[in-house]
């Protein structure tokens, strides 16, 4: 082999492997995992929830929040506002035929998101509502959204 034919070879490896190097950060980075790292929780007083229970019920979210649909976003806050969920807490407990619902509150931010994703990247949805109810001792998930 030549020396300009050498050199050429070695700027061709150089150049795919810089291409393969920067491909795979920009996939690490458009599908990374959910950040729950710093989240604000904030129990309000409740007549119908411990303060143990509300507890458990945010765990579920986070946990389920780490292990879903939400790549690439930041869970900012959860919090349990009884004044506020009260009324639908009614609502989905004769919608769900069970006696307790809680509603959870949240704050979160998106990064970029692929175009099958039902959330806008670059967006901070705030007052986001989980609604869970109690099976046993444990709270499932039963719906998320607005």
């Amino acid at each position: 082999m030549s020396y300009f034919n050498e050199n050429k070879f070695l700027g061709n490896v150089f150049c795919r492997l810089l291409l393969i190097i920067v491909m795979s950060f920009c996939l690490i980075a458009c599908h990374s995992k959910p950040n729950v790292g710093n989240v604000n929780k904030q129990i309000g007083k409740s007549n119908v929830y411990t303060k143990e229970e509300i507890e458990n019920a945010i765990d579920v979210i986070v946990k389920q929040f780490e292990s879903t649909d939400f790549n690439n976003c930041t869970l900012t806050d959860l919090w349990y506002d009884e004044d506020a969920a009260i009324k639908q807490q009614t609502e989905w407990a004769k919608e769900y035929k069970v006696e307790n619902v809680i509603v959870i509150f949240s704050n979160f931010k998106t990064g970029s998101l692929s175009s099958e994703s039902p959330l806008t990247s670059h967006t901070t949805y705030n007052n986001y509502n989980w609604i869970l109810v109690k099976k046993g001792n444990n709270w499932e998930i039963r719906d998320q959204g607005y």
